[in-house]
């Protein structure tokens, strides 16, 4: 195949691109970070493309200026999420709340997976009900507490509409350390 042909090809293949609204060259976008408590490093989500369905998110860590980022995870499509970032008062390890319900453990000198939690097993749907959010590592770094937000619907028949009720909320706590098997997520 002649040189000219192979760009033709190419300048095609990129044509198409930009008429259907591709997003194949785009590169990923950061949308939540958070730096550790002493700076020297950061948790990052970003948004990859192509995506064929939102949000389509990986999680990141970047230890130092002189290490490249190190892929943590890859949440598919629209199955997961992350909403929030949270490092542990020691700067030992980071969570990432996934969907308002798994938290991703991750020990951030390695950087491994310290360790997955389901924390509203008893949560259904979408989105889950109950919900687990404002998550934060208490300051011996070794528990999580956040709250367990449940809410009721009723129908109004008039309008052929759910309404949310207040509330239920609950502030629970969990032991990271203690010696269990990793809870299964989302696949």
């Amino acid at each position: 195949m002649n040189s000219h042909l192979k760009k033709l090809i190419v300048i095609i293949i990129l044509m198409a691109g930009v008429l259907t609204g591709c997003a194949l060259l785009e590169k990923d976008e950061i949308v939540l970070s958070v730096t550790s408590p002493d700076g020297d490093m950061v948790a990052y989500v970003t948004k990859f493309n192509p995506c064929i369905d939102d949000p389509c998110q990986k999680l990141w860590l970047k230890q130092d200026r002189e290490r490249k980022p190190v892929l943590l995870e890859k949440l598919y499509d629209d199955q997961r999420w992350c909403d929030e970032i949270k490092w542990s008062p020691n700067g030992q390890k980071v969570a990432f709340l996934i969907m308002q319900k798994y938290l991703y453990i991750y020990e951030a000198a390695g950087p491994t997976l310290f360790r997955k939690v389901d924390l509203v097993p008893d949560s259904e749907g979408y989105p889950p009900n109950p919900r687990a959010t404002d998550f934060s590592f208490n300051a011996d770094s070794k528990t999580v507490r956040f709250t367990e937000t449940e809410y009721e619907y009723v129908l109004d028949t008039r309008k052929n509409k759910w309404n949310r009720l207040n509330p239920k909320l609950k502030i629970r706590e969990i032991d990271i350390e203690e010696k269990v098997e990793t809870e299964k997520s989302p696949t």
